[in-house]
């Protein structure tokens, strides 16, 4: 099963540190300005987070709502890319 929202990916890489471009697809519900405002992938408002892969290791990445900040679109402030799972597990 692929972690994440329907139509999340999964991708296999090598040990070492690597740096994840990451989308966010919060529901509008949570959100109080416009979908224009968004600062979503089509617009080029990805973010990045920084992850070091150990082997036999699988990261579980999203995009976390920062609730104070749900009314401000700017640069992207309501939101912030987490690793908030890591599970051991031996790579295919």
């Amino acid at each position: 099963m692929t972690p994440g929202p329907f139509g999340a990916r999964a991708y296999s890489v090598k040990p070492g540190p690597h740096t994840v471009k990451v989308g966010e697809r919060i529901e509008s519900r949570y959100i109080s300005f416009p979908q224009a405002q968004r600062s979503a992938p089509l617009f080029g408002g990805y973010k990045t987070i920084d992850v070091v892969v150990e082997p036999n290791k699988t990261y579980f990445i999203a995009a976390r709502l920062n609730d104070a900040e749900r009314s401000n679109p700017t640069n992207g402030a309501y939101w912030d890319p987490v690793m908030w799972k890591e599970v051991a597990e031996v790579c295919r």
